[in-house]
């Protein structure tokens, strides 16, 4: 009769779509885990960027969770003004932003990033330069100052990190570079989708 060849074509149909929701669903947890912390961003090197990848906390004061809020910085890279200064043992940077929200996005981060790596809670484990971070978590530190306007709203941060050993402060310094990529305009978020090699320990420095 027509009635069996139907249902199963109806059934085949649901097979389909099952499977379909299932490649968007790992697809789009893959990116989610990637991004943990495009974009990451907060302490950035060269003349523009940001930092060590999104925290991974609930919504925010913004009702922004972090995937939101790291998303948000990379696509509004255009309004972030970033002055980076590589130091003997570490860099130091200024990120500002004229937009109000920019600037508010920008504080979160950083502030949820500090707790990250004085915690040793990872992002980006999929990425060598980032996993070796902050298995050496210990020896790095990171400061940050909060900048507003006379008024009291956010313009932005001014961040010190510092290594305590070579190797931390190569670390940080290669992390600085790396998250440049981060806000190019044209291959941010392939920068931010891209693994980054372990900087070298000259010879006789140890780990």
């Amino acid at each position: 009769s027509i009635a069996v060849p139907a249902l199963i074509m109806f059934v085949n149909f649901l097979r389909l779509v099952s499977v379909a929701y299932m490649y968007i669903c790992v697809a789009t947890f893959t990116d989610a885990t990637m991004m943990n912390g495009g974009d990451g961003m907060m302490n950035g090197g060269g003349s523009n960027g940001m930092g060590m990848g999104m925290g991974m906390g609930q919504s925010g004061e913004m009702g922004c969770s972090w995937m939101e809020i790291v998303m948000n910085l990379v696509e509004n890279r255009n309004k972030i003004d970033r002055q980076v200064t590589k130091t003997g043992d570490g860099v130091l940077t200024e990120t500002k932003s004229d937009d109000p929200t920019t600037a508010e996005w920008i504080v979160k981060h950083v502030g949820e990033m500090k707790e990250r790596v004085e915690s040793g809670q990872c992002v980006r484990m999929w990425d060598p330069l980032f996993a070796a971070i902050f298995e050496n978590h210990e020896q790095i530190t990171l400061n940050y100052e909060e900048l507003r306007t006379p008024n009291g709203e956010y313009t932005g941060v001014r961040v010190v990190e510092n290594g305590d050993n070579p190797f931390a402060t190569a670390l940080v310094q290669a992390h600085a570079e790396a998250v440049t990529g981060f806000l190019d305009p044209v291959n941010g978020w392939n920068n931010i989708r891209s693994p980054h090699e372990v900087p070298s320990v000259p010879s006789g420095e140890a780990k």
